[in-house]
């Protein structure tokens, strides 16, 4: 369990990195969705690689999860007024 945190913990701060590093570049959206999503891909496919699973499967569960949490995050943040743009 402490692994699956840890590991948890080094993706969410490897993938703000890059989304912090492309926003201070541009202020556009897509750039930065782009960004995050080649990030949750590559991130999966290390991981998987590393780990001896399927990579296939590691790469679509992160990116369209990750596709879905920044849609819904993003919906939330505009419906109280907290989104930019």
């Amino acid at each position: 369990m402490r692994a699956a945190v840890l590991g948890a913990n080094d993706g969410i701060v490897s993938v703000a990195g890059i989304v912090i590093g492309v926003a201070g570049a541009t202020s556009a959206r897509g750039p930065i969705f782009a960004a995050v999503l080649i990030a949750l891909g590559l991130t999966g496919a290390l991981s998987a690689r590393l780990g001896g699973s399927n990579v296939r499967r590691a790469v679509l569960r992160l990116v369209i999860g990750g596709a879905l949490g920044l849609a819904f995050t993003y919906g939330v943040g505009h419906l109280f007024g907290a989104a930019l743009g």
